[in-house]
């Protein structure tokens, strides 16, 4: 049987961006932190450009993103332009080490950026 969610792995790198990836089903983009980067990654969203011409997710579109910290934690991820957070969510997730921050975001036409619904931390 098919997974009901479509799962995108982000390569570790200082500069984090990817793509939309799916209107057929829920995705989750899934990023292991490496000690190879160093403490500080941004993450961020292309879109549609003159590399990539994939479609733009529907107004409220939702997504996923895992973030899991190595085996020595401390590893900062920065959410770029194309993150909005409400102001009853912040922007921190938990450095322990092995831990998984899941971010639920949905995508808002209107501002054309991903609104952050939810962070659970540390699980």
């Amino acid at each position: 049987m098919e997974s009901p969610v479509n799962i995108v792995i982000l390569n570790d790198l200082p500069n984090i961006i990817f793509n939309y990836h799916s209107h057929q089903k829920l995705t989750k983009y899934k990023l292991r932190l490496t000690q190879s980067v160093g403490s500080d990654r941004t993450l961020n969203y292309i879109g549609e450009n003159d590399n990539y011409s994939g479609s733009l997710p529907f107004d409220g579109e939702p997504i996923i993103i895992e973030i899991i910290q190595d085996n020595e934690g401390l590893k900062k991820v920065h959410f770029g332009s194309a993150f909005i957070f409400p102001s009853n969510i912040l922007p921190d997730l938990n450095l322990e080490p092995h831990k998984r921050n899941f971010i639920y975001a949905s995508w808002c036409a209107d501002l054309n950026k991903w609104m952050i619904t939810n962070i659970l931390k540390g699980i």
